[in-house]
Parts: C-alpha cells; structure tokens; sequence
C-alpha cells in the first residue's frame, strides 16, 4: 500500500478538505496511519482525528502516546473528549487520566455513566505502579460446576462487554478464583463436560503486586492472561 505524502495530507488540511483527509487517512494500514497522524502538527492532528470512523479513531487514541493523547484532548471539542474518554476501556482510561490535570481528570469522570465510573475509579483506587492500575475489570468468569455447553453460552452472550475471553477465571460461589480454563479448550470438549474437568490450578497476581513483576510472572508461564485477585483471592 503506497505511502501517504505528508506535504499533501498537511495540506489537505489546511485547505479545510475533510472528505479527501478521510479518503486519504482510510487508504491505510493502522501502522501507517499513526504514524502520519503523529507527525502532523497539534491542530492539524486533532482536524484530521475527527473525521476517522469511530472504531478507528478509539483504536488509534489507544496507541498514541499518553503526551500525545493529552495533547489531543486540548485540541478536540469537549463532546470530542467525552466520548473518546467514555470508549476506552476502563485501564486505558485510567493510564490517561493519571497524564491529565487532577480538575480536567474529575470533570471527565463526572460525565462518565454510573458503571464505567465505577470501573474506572476501582483501577484508580490501586497505586500507581501495581498490577492494580493495568488490570481490566472488564472479566467474563465462568461458574464452577456449569458445563462447556453453558459456558460457551456464557461468552457468547458476555463477549462484547469483556475484553478478553482467551483465558477464562472460573469461581466458586464466593467468587474465589478456583481455576483458568482456555477458550480453545472449551471450543474443543464434549459440551457435556463440566468446566471443572478441564480447568488447570489458577495463575493468579494480587492486585497490590508490582506490575513488572507480574507481568514476569505472565510471562514465565506463557499465560495470555491471568486473573487479578484481592487478598480473599
């Protein structure tokens, strides 16, 4: 795919041309199109922001660097900031607020919904630096005791509001982590089966714990993903 010419994009904007920045934004691969957004200057970043799909512009804020997000923020429009804000999952948020000033950070929490709040200001409760603050609460657990068939009903029904579902936490009734079960296995049992079968012994991190050395403990056991617990586990 062809390079975009950052003389002809920079221009593009200044002539106020939205329709062929989005045309000529669209024409890349999402690699690409970061790095040409962060070589235009602040204004012409944030006009050229605007005018991407939502899904992309979301994914995109996500991989700007914090200065950089904050920096984008100055130039949008308040409801600009209010959905950007409101889309982000709830670690994504929080990594963003902890750049911004404390007044700016309030405001954008006060305007989020009661749920997404409450998510965000569980991550911000952590301290700076733990595991805590770069976990999602965004989890799909499975019952101990409930069987593949309605497990996979389980993800499928709660898919879209985790934000992963490759590695599965399984609780018991006092939502005590009791195991992990991979998605691939489920996928690949008889739906009889209970979950209880096919869970292997939970890897998990305290939610205190530093973040590098849990993210050393991900990584020596080759996890995709591992529950955050409290001190009740």
């Amino acid at each position: 795919m062809p390079r975009t010419d950052q003389t002809d994009l920079a221009a593009l904007v200044r002539e106020q041309d939205l329709r062929a920045v989005q045309e000529r934004l669209l024409e890349l691969d999402l690699p690409a199109l970061l790095d040409e957004l962060e070589r235009l200057d602040a204004r012409s970043r944030a006009v050229a922001y605007r005018v991407l799909p939502r899904p992309a512009s979301v994914r995109i804020f996500e991989l700007l660097a914090p200065a950089l997000q904050s920096e984008l923020l100055t130039q949008l429009r308040s409801q600009d900031v209010g959905r950007i804000v409101a889309e982000l999952d709830p670690d994504d948020r929080v990594s963003l607020l902890d750049e911004l000033p404390t007044s700016v950070a309030r405001e954008l929490l006060r305007d989020l919904e009661p749920e997404e709040r409450r998510m965000t200001l569980t991550v911000l409760g952590y301290p700076p630096g733990s595991v805590g603050r770069r976990m999602t609460p965004e989890v799909l657990s499975l019952p101990a005791g409930t069987t593949v068939a309605d497990a996979l009903v389980r993800v499928r029904e709660g898919a879209d509001a985790a934000e992963t579902i490759y590695m599965l936490p399984v609780v018991d009734p006092g939502r005590v982590v009791v195991g992990v079960v991979s998605l691939r296995r489920l996928l690949v049992t008889d739906p009889a089966t209970s979950v209880d079968a096919l869970m292997s012994a939970p890897i998990s991190v305290a939610a205190t714990q530093d973040q590098e050395v849990a993210a050393r403990s991900v990584r020596d056991h080759g996890a995709l993903a591992v529950p955050v617990v409290d001190a009740e586990d």
